[in-house]
């Protein structure tokens, strides 16, 4: 199977301690068992995550979070083929600080931005993890 990467952006409903330890539990489950890896930037007006893996099972995942009542606005961002992980080994990395390179937008304007610009973010927190 092809190797492939998702990049959505949301607006979460309600942000707190409780919602984002739910959905990092869920979220881990579910990556594990699918074999989906990947990285969730969480703030309280903005998620924005990447998701890789096989193209059927990102394309699973992507359904059940379009269906997740705890974010609205759920905009696809970046889809395609990838060569390697960006992020192997995590089920589901989370960001919660505020220093994420993202301004305060919608994510239909974050959509809009040059598909680079989006993918460049989460490959620079790939390299400083290295």
């Amino acid at each position: 199977m092809a190797l492939t990467r998702l990049i959505y952006a949301s607006l979460p409903v309600r942000f707190d301690l409780m919602t984002l330890a739910s959905i990092l539990f869920e979220a881990r489950a579910a990556n594990k068992r699918d074999r989906i890896t990947g990285h969730l930037i969480c703030r309280s007006d903005l998620f924005v995550q990447y998701l890789e893996g096989e193209q059927d099972m990102v394309a699973t995942c992507y359904d059940r979070i379009c269906n997740d009542t705890r974010h609205v606005e759920v905009t696809e961002t970046l889809r395609g083929a990838c060569g390697a992980r960006l992020f192997p080994g995590w089920a589901m990395r989370h960001d919660p600080t505020q220093s994420v390179p993202f301004p305060r937008i919608s994510p239909a304007v974050l959509a809009q931005m040059p598909h680079g610009d989006v993918l460049d973010a989460f490959q620079r927190i790939s390299a400083e993890m290295a």
